[in-house]
């Protein structure tokens, strides 16, 4: 259960914005009391658009843009995670998921079938379910119960959900918008650019150029977000790397054309990239 009551919260330079501030709650546990200590790290829903070109930038630049000593001195450092890739049975960058914790569109889709809805697939033929849940006594759905037809089915779709188009890159504000987005440092993070592989796997993503569009943190972006791990900027209290808009001088003007949302992450408390 989430409520909300405003905090507000004042920049160095004196600007004032109100946050709405969550106030998170577990009804009726379904396996044994809480304890008092219990953390919780919420986030909103991540985009489903854009993943293959997330898909088909190389992994040579992912590491490229890693950074681990903060040699070129911006105050972003990281590594890339390295996760297990299923198909392949080799170690890789990961892309995917909250933590760049799964490698590709295909291994992220059917460990949520697993992991999410109780369905196993041939990559991920178990799930999370546990005894005391009592999997067994309901219907099963085959062996798999994702055939490989409605997997690739299911990871053509999420692959091939496109980016919206900039709009309004004309208007004054949306280019005062991007020039504060650069100045506060986001693009330290978030890249302007990328450039995807000659030989990615679907031929509509082969060797595309594209840039910024914020959608959240798994954005359609030309970014290092995907590998970013630490940082010498501030942390929010869940360990996560704080958005370029916790810093003074944000003031709710839109970067680059970008669609205003109702909130803004990670926890949606915010209404405008000053409230982010």
């Amino acid at each position: 259960m989430i409520d909300y009551r405003p905090r507000e919260v004042r920049f160095a330079d004196d600007h004032r914005v109100t946050l709405q501030e969550p106030i998170y709650s577990i009804a009726e546990p379904a396996y044994g009391e809480l304890p008092d200590a219990l953390q919780t790290s919420p986030r909103l829903a991540p985009p489903m658009i854009g993943l293959g070109l997330l898909e088909a930038i190389p992994e040579a630049d992912l590491i490229a843009a890693a950074d681990p000593d903060d040699a070129d001195g911006d105050g972003i450092s990281g590594r890339a995670n390295q996760v297990w890739d299923m198909r392949s049975g080799t170690t890789v960058v990961g892309r995917f998921g909250w933590k760049a914790g799964e490698p590709s569109v295909e291994q992220q889709g059917l460990h949520a079938f697993a992991g999410d809805m109780g369905l196993t697939s041939s990559l991920v033929p178990h799930t999370d379910c546990m005894a005391s849940q009592g999997c067994d006594d309901f219907p099963n759905g085959g062996t798999p119960e994702v055939s490989d037809d409605v997997a690739d089915f299911v990871t053509f779709y999420a692959s091939s959900l496109a980016v919206p188009m900039r709009r309004n890159m004309s208007d004054p504000g949306v280019k005062r918008g991007a020039e504060r987005f650069n100045a506060l440092g986001c693009a330290s993070c978030h890249t302007p650019r990328q450039h995807t592989a000659e030989d990615a796997p679907a031929r509509p993503w082969r060797g595309r150029k594209y840039g910024p569009i914020v959608t959240c943190c798994s954005t359609i972006w030309a970014r290092r977000w995907l590998i970013i791990v630490a940082s010498s900027r501030p942390m929010a209290a869940n360990g996560a790397l704080r958005r370029c808009g916790d810093w003074p001088g944000a003031n709710g003007e839109s970067p680059s054309g970008l669609s205003s949302r109702r909130s803004s992450p990670h926890p949606g408390r915010g209404d405008s990239l000053a409230r982010w």
